[in-house]
């Protein structure tokens, strides 16, 4: 085997930052490092890819107006853009093209395909293994993927909703419901 294939079945280690008290974690990927993007084919291409948004997309927004609820991490691993602390439950909305939808099956671009082709794995895997650490903090996790939003913002917002009633009937009087946990009550705070 040679040098450059040994250095790509290595597992490479990343340190993630730490939020508030916790010691950091370790990631460790399978695949390698992406490397710096290669030099854009042309400024429209350029200016393309610069107008790509990490946050607050369109599928993003059509989904929180959907769910009257603002897009926001609570500081967990992998960012989910809708966080529930109360039934530990993090939403992602996975975009079709970066985080490599199975329906959809997209093609790769053309220029570069091994840069991306190395992208897109990593990404996938990121995925995977942000997934399981909040499944092992404790967390619920529901992936929305954008073709899903396009067909039907109330339809996504319903299963996350379906997923909070299935914790609060978990959880039953944790939350102030009935024995069984199929109602919650609410309170009249009395103001003086």
């Amino acid at each position: 085997m040679t040098d450059a294939a040994h250095r790509r079945r290595r597992q490479t280690i990343e340190v993630v930052q730490p939020i508030g008290r916790r010691p950091p974690r370790l990631r460790a990927y399978q695949t390698e490092r992406v490397g710096p993007a290669p030099q854009a084919s042309s400024v429209t291409v350029s200016s393309i890819m610069r107008s790509n948004r990490s946050t607050g997309t369109k599928p993003e927004l059509a989904l929180s107006r959907a769910l009257h609820k603002k897009i926001g991490s609570r500081g967990l691993p992998g960012s989910p853009e809708f966080v529930y602390p109360r039934f530990r439950l993090a939403v992602f909305v996975h975009g079709d093209f970066w985080h490599r939808c199975p329906i959809c099956k997209l093609s790769l671009p053309k220029t570069h395909a091994a840069f991306w082709r190395r992208k897109f794995k990593r990404n996938v895997e990121r995925d995977r293994l942000v997934t399981k650490e909040l499944q092992e903090l404790g967390w619920n996790v529901i992936v929305i993927w954008e073709h899903e939003i396009k067909a039907s913002p109330r339809e996504c917002a319903q299963r996350i909703r379906a997923a909070i009633a299935r914790a609060t009937r978990a959880r039953g009087n944790d939350l102030g419901g009935d024995v069984h946990g199929t109602a919650p009550l609410h309170y009249e705070v009395e103001r003086r």
